[in-house]
């Protein structure tokens, strides 16, 4: 074999030295090609020119760097055609085709097939076809990722087919300007029947990314050969062309041999970038191609799931279809989304397809109505489709440019109201006694168990909010429609309206079935055609690491001690003090979040519960940036643990407030008298059944108890001053738990600003120097089993929603009441306003 291989052109057998060096085109002189055992060196695998190490964030990391498949946005299919001349010193010839896809849970997997014709040059037995089949997967975060891939080389030859090679993969991002990886190929030195084998060689790089995006990358690499014991180093350039995709290109210098002079091989290539699809072609060439013209070609088509910056699409029209209203989360996701399209020059507009309720509540309609705000103010056109929605749909579309509605339809709305459900008459049919001791005449979530109605203190604070909001909604939706307050209420007091009554009463503009969208679009635009799209998706994130961003901790539900859970069938989602404890330590631990936006949706629940979120809060709140934004409701212990903020937003009609403290039990000793049952207790001290439930309190233990709650309501009292730097004399006036509305809160300074999410996140970003598109990480991480997996990606719903669904609102409205005797013990002190179905 030594030879034969003194016999090879000094090209050739420069070749063997670096085989699958950076694009698969290196060569190596005679000397090293002696010390090479084995011709399987000659096994090559299809070019990927200009993919680093680093950075190559498709399919090609399944033969680049298997680590890399982590950081793939989503799924794709490619194709890459690398051709040079029959008679070029180069064997890495041929096609390729790669899909790969990432996966839940930080996984990704792909597989790939390497079709190589090499050139006539070749040394024997490499001169015949042969295919690799390889397989990667990866498992990592956005931080760091570890690969590994496994190939197999097929070939009609038993001299080159046969051998199983096993290569492992690193990456790490520690920043979003730097990605460094290592890489071990063929780590197990594979060889075949005929013991040919391919030696080890170990490549290790990094990519800069000096404005800290995927504008501009430099990277360099080097790859160690350990047969021949030589170095090929490599340089790799990335750059982003506006509005056309990317240019990328690479430069590798091959070791001399004999003396001789150093051989190059570079490539330059284009990557067309339109939605879902790439049009790649290049070009290869140096001295170590060689052939006729020492130069190549290479072209390749990548289908993705995912979408890159390049060549817009047209300007089309989005819609978002609202078939069911979305709970805290989607609402915030909708958001979200919605935030990003105004920033996208290739939608003209957007059309909300309604056929429910766009909001639980009217503050979540407040939020979406500012998104409609921002949409129009950077210039594009919102409409609106109403099917038979009520007010909260009707004070979004009355945000929009356009609002029609289906013919057959209407709105089903004629004012304003708030519903509370009183058990006690119920209660005392069973034989059951609700006893409790609270502090202050508002304090009014003890008679929803103890009365058959409101209390006049009660009453008069609940119509009280509903007139403050009620003015606000006649006031903003005459303003926009451009109604005189006075016709407006007078015209809802007929409600609700067919179609023809909308359009008199000049809340709709017109009537429009489904499939006249359309149309509606076109006149909206002046006359302009555009697509009328489903679905939209931003461009993908590739940015390296974990940029400094926000962090977003949502509190949601009724606050119990220990971990959150839910209420199967009553739709009822409990807020954990330990669950929520451990988002807000993560946030303020964590030194990529620069700021944290506190979302509260919440009545309250167990004081204790409140007190150690609330400890969290103000640890936060001393370490970074923290803002409260108030949903729907953040009112009783919700409103304690949002004390320590630097910065309360809550919207117009978020109900908030409720400062107090109660304290009771169901004593069901006659529901067990009339049904036969006896209860016999023994005890050592007068108090010691003090809070069982089967019986009733002492005189002593209501003054004692009363004491208690004094002593609890003070320490709220406190924690409220120090925060909102109040005189606990101050608090007081403003707390025995009052409800109130948003600017009522703003105008007793328990609220700072009134404003909703986008404007919390904005304050958050401005406090911690951040821009605006810096990344927000939601807290706590919903827990989703796999189950609610698989259904997620098939479009069914959850089994709790499905059971839920299956109930009339009104019927859960009944229900949701008695949650506090299925979720707190009667020795719990209780920071809970009362529940009630409000606007």
């Amino acid at each position: 074999m030594a030879c034969r291989m003194n016999r090879i052109p000094r090209l050739l057998r420069l070749s063997l030295l670096a085989s699958s060096a950076a694009v698969s085109l290196t060569l190596a002189d005679a000397s090293v090609a002696q010390e090479i055992a084995s011709p399987a060196h000659g096994v090559q695998r299809v070019a990927d020119p200009g993919r680093s190490v680093a950075s190559s964030d498709d399919s090609s990391a399944i033969v680049v760097n298997p680590a890399n498949l982590t950081f793939m946005p989503g799924a794709e299919l490619r194709w890459n055609w690398v051709r040079t001349a029959p008679d070029a010193a180069a064997s890495a010839r041929g096609h390729s085709f790669a899909f790969a896809s990432s996966l839940p849970f930080g996984i990704a997997t792909g597989v790939r097939l390497d079709f190589l014709r090499p050139p006539s040059r070749s040394i024997d037995p490499y001169r015949n076809p042969y295919a690799w089949l390889s397989w990667g997967l990866s498992f990592g975060s956005k931080t760091s990722s570890l690969g590994m891939s496994l190939a197999h080389v097929y070939s009609d030859d038993r001299q080159v087919g046969g051998p199983t090679s096993l290569t492992l993969g690193w990456t790490g991002r520690p920043s979003r300007f730097l990605s460094l990886a290592a890489v071990a190929h063929d780590l197990n030195a594979p060889s075949n029947a005929l013991g040919a084998h391919i030696d080890r060689s170990f490549t290790v790089g990094g990519v800069l990314r000096p404005i800290g995006t995927p504008a501009l990358e430099v990277g360099v690499e080097a790859r160690y050969y350990s047969g021949p014991e030589k170095w090929v180093p490599r340089g790799v350039l990335g750059v982003q062309v506006p509005y056309v995709g990317r240019l990328r290109g690479d430069f590798a210098v091959l070791p001399s041999a004999n003396d001789s002079p150093r051989e190059y091989v570079a490539s330059a290539m284009l990557d067309l970038t339109l939605p879902h699809l790439v049009l790649s072609g290049g070009g290869i060439w140096g001295g170590a191609v060689g052939g006729r013209d020492g130069a190549g070609f290479v072209t390749g088509v990548a289908v993705q799931s995912w979408r890159d910056p390049g060549v817009h699409a047209l300007a089309h029209a989005v819609r978002i279809r609202i078939e069911n209203t979305p709970g805290n989360r989607r609402h915030v996701k909708l958001l979200r989304k919605l935030w990003a399209m105004s920033s996208d020059p290739e939608v003209a507009a957007v059309v909300f397809h309604l056929k429910t309720e766009p909001a639980s509540s009217l503050a979540h309609a407040h939020e979406l109505a500012d998104a409609i705000d921002l949409l129009r103010a950077r210039g594009k056109k919102v409409l609106c489709h109403l099917e038979a929605e009520g007010g909260r749909a009707l004070y979004v579309c009355a945000h929009a440019d356009r609002t029609v509605v289906n013919p057959a339809g209407g709105l089903h709305f004629s004012g304003m109201r708030a519903q509370y459900t009183y058990l006690g008459g119920m209660l005392d049919k069973l034989g059951v006694r609700a006893e409790f001791v609270r502090i202050g005449d508002y304090k009014s979530a003890p008679e929803q168990f103890t009365n058959k109605g409101p209390s006049p203190a009660a009453d008069e604070a609940h119509a009280q909010n509903l007139r403050e909001v009620d003015q606000l909604f006649v006031s903003d939706v005459a303003r926009l429609r451009r109604i005189d307050p006075s016709a407006l209420r007078a015209s809802i007091a007929l409600g609700p309206y067919t179609a023809p009554e909308a359009l008199r009463a000049g809340l709709v503009d017109g009537y429009a079935y489904d499939d006249e969208l359309r149309r509606v679009v076109y006149e909206s635009l002046g006359g302009r055609s555009v697509a009328l799209d489903d679905d939209w998706e931003a461009i993908a994130d590739r940015s390296f690491g974990k940029a400094p961003g926000v962090a977003v901790v949502y509190l949601e539900g009724q606050m119990i001690d220990g971990q959150s859970r839910k209420i199967p069938l009553l739709g009822t989602q409990l807020a954990g003090s330990y669950t929520i404890a451990k988002a807000l330590r993560s946030a303020r631990e964590n030194p990529a979040v620069r700021a944290v936006v506190f979302r509260i949706e919440s009545p309250g629940g167990s004081s204790m519960a409140a007190d150690v979120i609330w400890r969290e809060a103000l640890l936060t709140a001393r370490a970074k940036p923290l803002i409260v934004s108030m949903g729907t409701v953040a009112a009783s212990g919700g409103y304690y643990a949002a004390a320590p903020a630097r910065l309360i937003y809550a919207t117009p009609f978020t109900t908030t407030g409720s400062i107090g403290i109660f304290y009771g039990k169901a004593d069901i000793a006659q529901l067990l008298t009339k049904i036969g049952v006896n209860v016999h207790t023994i005890k050592t001290a007068p108090h010691a059944d003090g809070e069982s439930i089967f019986r009733p309190f002492t005189e002593e233990e209501r003054r004692v108890l009363g004491d208690k709650v004094k002593q609890f309501y003070d320490v709220f009292v406190d924690r409220v001053a120090q925060g909102r730097n109040m005189s606990p004399e101050q608090v007081h006036a403003v707390a025995r738990g009052r409800v109130w509305i948003g600017n009522q809160a703003a105008s007793h300074k328990l609220v700072d600003r009134i404003g909703g999410l986008r404007q919390a996140l904005s304050e958050a970003r401005a406090l911690a120097g951040l821009g605006d598109d810096s990344p927000i990480l939601e807290l706590p991480v919903p827990q989703t089993s796999l189950l609610d997996v698989v259904a997620s990606y098939s479009g069914v719903q959850s089994n709790d929603q499905a059971l839920l669904d299956a109930f009339s609102p009104h019927v859960v409205s009944i229900l949701q009441p008695l949650a506090p005797f299925l979720v707190f013990t009667p020795d719990q002190p209780m920071a809970l306003m009362e529940i009630a179905d409000l606007p």
